[in-house]
């Protein structure tokens, strides 16, 4: 099992005492069943990772399980899954993983934003960035709220915080406008953050310095299996503002903010 706001390298947990297909692509349990409101899930190969968001933990299915979530996403009916098949979405339904679906309600199948193409560290800046007394401002308001959230909230709390700076701000920003504010922001960060500073907090505090800032941003998280390991980062119109292009194309996307 693994914190989803711990993004360093861990095991995502497996479900227990049930013996042992891209996700954008499935009908997604659109038929017999849903996934739960705060679930997102990551397709592999031979395996699916799921985050639940109100529990903050991932789940990892892997072989068997594997084919009988398969099974679960595709089937129209209960009645054409198999006997093991359904002895697992019980499980997950007791999870609250999965619900049953009612076609009234909403899509539950989140889109996820398009990879990204570069990244600020690969972005040579005109000049050094240049300080002031606003964005310093900005920058330590930020800190504080975001230790705030992190101290106060839940995962599923932080990221409702987060939706709401994103949409507070205006979505039309210069590309060097927000690159010279991001090259800011990092150059008041040696300052505040340890080195053990998680990814989770580091993109946190700059989401809400960018909002204060008028710049609304995306927070990405993404996924690897194999060894399991969970990463989040910024983004803005598909520039990564606080990775290398090169670390974040290692994970692949399962939640886009």
């Amino acid at each position: 099992m693994a914190g989803a706001q711990c993004c360093a390298p861990a095991f995502a947990e497996e479900i227990e005492h049930m013996q042992p297909a891209s996700a954008q692509d499935l009908p997604f349990l659109r038929r017999s069943y849903s996934l739960s409101p705060d679930v997102y899930v990551c397709e592999f190969k031979t395996s699916y990772i799921l985050l639940d968001c109100s529990t903050d933990r991932y789940f990892r299915f892997t072989g068997q399980q594997s084919d009988w979530f398969a099974e679960i996403c595709g089937a129209c009916e209960c009645s054409s899954l198999s006997a093991a098949a359904v002895r697992f979405a019980r499980r997950l339904l007791d999870m609250n993983l999965i619900t049953h679906h009612q076609p009234e309600g909403p899509d539950l199948n989140r889109p996820i934003r398009p990879n990204p193409h570069t990244s600020l560290y690969d972005l040579s800046p005109c000049a050094e960035p240049l300080m002031h007394w606003r964005t310093m401002t900005a920058f330590l308001l930020a800190f504080a709220v975001a230790t705030h959230v992190r101290r106060t909230s839940h995962l599923k709390q932080t990221l409702a915080s987060a939706r709401k700076w994103a949409a507070v701000a205006p979505s039309h920003c210069s590309k060097d406008y927000v690159l010279e504010l991001t090259r800011r922001f990092h150059s008041f960060t040696p300052y505040v953050f340890t080195s053990h500073e998680a990814c989770f907090f580091r993109s946190l505090v700059l989401l809400k310095f960018l909002s204060l800032m008028g710049i609304s941003a995306n927070w990405e998280f993404g996924v690897r299996p194999l060894p399991f390991s969970a990463h989040c980062w910024i983004e803005h119109d598909g520039i990564v503002l606080n990775d290398h292009l090169g670390h974040v194309s290692e994970y692949r996307k399962i939640m886009s903010v």
